[in-house]
């Protein structure tokens, strides 16, 4: 059976599960990678306040992919929209993270 995903905008009720998918990653990179770059503990402490902050900015967009049935949270991107006069698309969006 095929599965089937939406991609939609985060909110404050999703702080919890942004946090619990970014640590997700952290492990998973960590045990495949000792040399990789990771965040801090203060960091991983500070994920809610972050994403928090991110939520309420106006150029600041976070997308998660959600499994149709059963509504769990598979994956997240965040990104920026960037105004730029000088070129023109002036207005284009920004990958941050995926």
């Amino acid at each position: 059976m095929e599965r089937e995903y939406s991609i939609v905008k985060a909110s404050a009720e999703d702080l919890g599960k942004l946090k619990e998918i970014r640590l997700q990653i952290e492990r998973h990179l960590a045990s495949r990678n000792k040399y990789l770059w990771s965040i801090t503990e203060e960091k991983k402490s500070t994920l809610e306040d972050a994403y928090r902050k991110m939520l309420g900015e106006d150029t600041t967009r976070i997308l998660l992919v959600r499994e149709d049935e059963g509504d769990e949270i598979v994956g997240l991107g965040i990104g920026t929209i960037k105004d730029n006069e000088g070129i023109v698309t002036a207005r284009f969006g920004k990958i941050d993270d995926v």
